[in-house]
């Protein structure tokens, strides 16, 4: 995920460096002219740091509120005073559940507990959540943890929790944006399915219920103010799915996608106008503001796995085999143009897209390819790796019980 505060922290830092030996250059004993030259030099300097700094944190679509950049400061304090020797860690927990890169550090859930890693790789929270079935959904400086298949749900930064509830129906999946706005969609006792968008205090945004389709996926764009989901159903014995697209707090729909013979497993934004749906057999990228749509087909490959990344491209594993052998790992981009077709002998293995390169493990060993194909680093990983996730610029591996680092 983008590290939105370490880039603001290391570009702010160059501009007030820059500003500090400009100031520190003007020379104030001369002339009247020469110290209204100053003045006006500063004055400039001053508005071009504004000006930079206005231009950053719109790019960021970081959440400026009073308290969130009170807590972003607390949560820096919580980094710098953690201790330890770092990578390999050991979870609390009887197993791993999922890791995901954070603002300045790496977020693993387990079985029992939430932890939070600074990029060193030193302990700096450990929560426990209570949750039978725990998931994890992290934006930004948010981190959305629910029980799926029970009711159980609670919004967190580092420094604090900011509320733990329960829904009033089951679980069934959630989504969250980096503004701390989060969607909960939950089984319903007249309808296929319920979605209901809070703000992050906990207050009812938007609701909506399903007659027709069960909502199996869900998605927020970064801003907080449009949702997506995929939803299922059979029409004479033949699957189908639509992917429908909403802005928070109206009720008509935006768009509405539908597939046929296709069951839609994940959706996204690519970016604010445009949203990606992973299905079964095909890729599809969808408009937001018109019914247009662009699709990748499988071509009768099936589908073994798949991520995506904050620029909007997504990579899918497919393979030719019913098991899983010989993958193809196509890197598609926001528009749905092929950018990468790269051929393995591998067996269903995992995915991430790092920048410009896919990383693989499958059967105790890590690969990375470039995107024209060329695999530019391999090593071996401990047997019950499941999955790598690229956090501080290092490349973390997740196992049952201990998160080790790629050396």
């Amino acid at each position: 995920m983008p590290k939105g505060s370490k880039k603001s922290g290391g570009a702010g830092s160059k501009i007030a460096r820059k500003v500090k030996r400009s100031m520190n250059a003007v020379n104030f004993d001369g002339s009247l002219l020469d110290s209204i030259k100053a003045k006006t030099l500063v004055k400039l300097i001053f508005a071009a740091l504004a000006l930079f700094s206005v231009i950053f944190l719109i790019v960021s679509r970081a959440d400026l509120s009073p308290s969130a950049i009170v807590s972003g400061i607390r949560d820096k304090r919580i980094l710098s005073q953690a201790d330890g020797e770092g990578y390999p860690v050991e979870i609390e927990g009887s197993r791993s559940v999922d890791i995901e890169s954070v603002s300045n550090g790496t977020a693993v859930l387990t079985d029992t507990n939430y932890m939070m890693f600074n990029d060193k790789g030193q302990k700096v929270a450990s929560y426990a959540h209570y949750m039978a079935s725990p998931a994890m959904k992290i934006a930004g400086r948010y981190t959305l943890l629910y029980d799926e298949g029970n009711m159980s749900y609670s919004l967190k930064t580092l420094s604090s929790s900011i509320l733990s509830k329960k829904s009033d129906n089951s679980i069934i999946t959630a989504a969250l944006s980096r503004t701390g706005r989060f969607v909960l969609v939950t089984n319903h006792e007249t309808a296929f399915s319920e979605v209901s968008v809070y703000s992050k205090s906990g207050n009812l945004l938007h609701r909506w219920r399903s007659g027709n389709y069960y909502i199996n996926a869900v998605t927020m764009s970064e801003s907080g103010s449009h949702i997506a989901m995929c939803g299922v159903t059979t029409e004479n014995g033949i699957m189908k799915s639509v992917v429908i697209i909403q802005k928070v707090g109206d009720d008509k729909n935006l768009q509405e996608y539908t597939f046929g013979d296709t069951l839609m497993l994940y959706v996204c934004f690519s970016d604010s106008d445009r949203v990606t749906a992973i299905g079964d057999n095909i890729c599809a990228q969808l408009d937001v503001n018109s019914n247009n749509r662009t699709k990748y087909d499988y071509s009768g490959s099936t589908l073994t796995g798949f991520d995506t990344d904050s620029k909007g491209n997504v990579a899918l594993v497919i393979s030719q085999n019913a098991d899983g052998r010989n993958c193809v790992v196509a890197v598609l981009n926001k528009k749905g143009e092929k950018i990468a077709n790269i051929s393995t002998n591998l067996t269903s293995p995992s995915v991430e897209l790092d920048s410009n390169s896919v990383n693989l493990i499958s059967q105790s060993h890590f690969y990375s390819y470039n995107y024209d194909g060329i695999k530019i680093d391999e090593a071996e990983v401990p047997a019950d790796s499941q999955e790598s996730v690229t956090s501080g610029g290092k490349t973390l591996i997740r196992g049952v019980t201990m998160i080790t680092q790629l050396k």
